[in-house]
């Protein structure tokens, strides 16, 4: 990072091009990627992970841009908003796809939250912390005096203390259900072409990099305005956008979980199925 300057009360660094451009254009890889795989799959809970793949593009292309433009505030608010607010998309989709493999392994007694409740009790999650982030950081690159950034700080903490509640608890629904679905009496139960463990232990680690990335974002937010996080660029990219794009990567796996299956009418990948149990 170059430089910085104080913008009507709120920190506003100069940032450097290079590793924003890089970064762009590698989400803009994946998530055209991850478009394909759910045109080619009909696998739809995908829309979340693309969604949050055009936040990042759009972010960090935003960033590059600031670079040229350091006296105009608006690219700069605009990665701030896109950056911080794609990571709720990544979120939703974790819960999307834990609640399709639960319901394709026709174990779905197996878990800790009854289908019927999975998604109306995660979407609850994810529509508040959704709210509180996007309320929060809206009102902060529009604070004009520290006071009213300090409140916007703050809306935005509460915002990323729910949704790390909710990832827990979404990890704490597949740590039990994949103990109970691995029980010796139903191992072989299960589609191998489904590849449920696999599947669980890759969700697992994009809920780590969630979870740590929200935890980053709430030491920065916790600080000064003027904080380490805002002087030293790279905390961006190694703990935010590169776990973002790991995200990514990850979630590829996910579509093909049931390749070398014949297509089903009421198949894993649009799953109509009744979640009564």
């Amino acid at each position: 990072m170059q430089n910085s300057e104080a913008f009507y009360g709120y920190y506003y660094p100069v940032q450097t091009s290079g590793g924003a451009v890089f970064m762009a254009v590698v989400f803009l890889v994946l998530t055209l990627g991850h478009f394909w795989k759910v045109i080619t799959t009909q696998n739809w809970f995908g829309l979340a992970i693309v969604s949050g793949g055009i936040f990042e593009f759009v972010g960090l292309s935003a960033r590059a841009c600031s670079h040229s433009t350091p006296t105009v505030r608006a690219p700069f608010d605009i990665q701030v908003v896109f950056i911080f607010l794609a990571p709720i998309f990544f979120a939703a989709s974790m819960h999307l796809f834990l609640d399709r493999m639960i319901l394709a392994s026709r174990h779905k007694f197996l878990s800790l939250i009854k289908p019927i409740w999975f998604l109306p009790i995660f979407c609850v999650g994810d529509l508040l912390s959704s709210i509180l982030q996007a309320v929060g950081v809206a009102h902060l690159v529009k604070a004009r005096t520290r006071s009213a950034a300090t409140v916007a700080r703050y809306v935005m903490l509460s915002g990323l203390a729910i949704q790390i509640a909710f990832v827990c608890l979404l990890v704490l629904c597949l740590i039990v259900f994949s103990l109970r679905v691995n029980a010796p009496y139903l191992a072989l139960s299960v589609d191998p072409n489904l590849r449920l463990n696999t599947n669980l232990r890759w969700l697992g680690a994009c809920s780590l990099l969630i979870v740590v990335r929200n935890i980053t974002r709430i030491v920065e937010f916790q600080g000064s305005l003027v904080s380490y996080f805002d002087s030293h660029e790279w905390t961006t990219y190694i703990l935010d956008v590169i776990l973002m794009m790991l995200f990514m990567v990850f979630t590829v796996s996910w579509y093909s979980c049931d390749s070398g299956s014949p297509r089903l009418r009421n198949s894993y990948p649009l799953m109509p199925r009744s979640r009564n149990l």
